[in-house]
């Protein structure tokens, strides 16, 4: 019976941990969206660039400067695997609203918002 109530914990925590977050982000001009800041587990994320404006984007190391790893253009498709202190920062970089589908896999108590540019 143990191994049985054993099996079942493991499956539910398996399923827990395996269940996806998905989200449409709009980012207005001259503003980032923040994803991840602060302390947390890791995870990985699939952003499509679903938008006309194109998406800068930064991976942030604790207190580390913002890094740039990269342009996400209209149609494009990237996934980042983040670490527990790592954030993600996707800067709108158009004239025009952006907007970015994002797939979460992994930890999904992560902050979200936005800053200005």
């Amino acid at each position: 019976m143990n191994k049985i109530v054993g099996y079942a914990l493991l499956l539910a925590s398996c399923c827990a941990s395996s269940c996806v977050l998905h989200s449409v982000t709009m980012i207005d001009t001259a503003k980032t969206f923040v994803l991840g800041e602060g302390q947390h587990g890791v995870y990985n994320a699939t952003i499509k660039n679903i938008g006309i404006a194109a998406v800068e984007v930064f991976q942030k190391e604790a207190e580390n400067a913002p890094t740039s790893i990269g342009v996400l253009q209209p149609d494009a498709e990237k996934s980042y695997r983040v670490g527990g202190t790592t954030t993600i920062l996707f800067k709108n970089i158009g004239q025009r609203q952006a907007q970015i589908k994002i797939k979460l896999l992994g930890d999904k108590q992560l902050s979200m918002g936005y800053k200005n540019n």
